[in-house]
């Protein structure tokens, strides 16, 4: 008979505490302001298969290789300017957006950052978005040098 009342009372005991817990505060995501900047640049990497020593040995595996010469941003116009070398192939590289936003949407059929693919076309348009729902158009254009 104790057992059950034990029974009965660990199961009100949790029901209690499941129920008492509520969130103490809502999170305010717009009281830290807009930040919807490209910070740093937008960097072009390809990816190459090669030789890649471990303590082990070699073995061989795909490593990350930046193309890109500069990275200029212009916070005023909402512009990035990124320069490559003359003969890079535009159509198999991967894009990285470095930015204080919340999310990055690629917009008009522009490529989605971090994966690889054709950038050949040389501008591009991305919304960042912000963490208080407002979001800043930007333009980044590739100039082959």
């Amino acid at each position: 008979m104790k057992s059950i009342y034990k029974y009965i009372f660990a199961i009100i005991s949790i029901g209690l505490m499941v129920s008492s817990c509520e969130p103490r505060i809502k999170m305010d995501e717009g009281q830290w302001g807009t930040h919807a900047e490209i910070t740093s640049g937008v960097f072009l990497y390809q990816w190459i298969v090669d030789d890649i020593v471990l303590s082990e040995g070699e073995v061989e595996g795909a490593k990350r290789v930046s193309v890109t010469d500069d990275s200029i941003v212009d916070e005023d116009n909402f512009t990035v300017t990124t320069t490559v070398e003359t003969g890079t192939d535009l159509t198999k590289v991967a894009c990285y957006i470095y930015h204080n936003g919340n999310r990055v949407e690629p917009l008009n059929g522009a490529p989605k950052p971090g994966k690889v693919d054709d950038y050949s076309a040389k501008e591009f348009k991305y919304r960042i978005h912000s963490a208080d729902g407002k979001y800043k158009d930007w333009t980044i254009e590739i100039v082959v040098q």
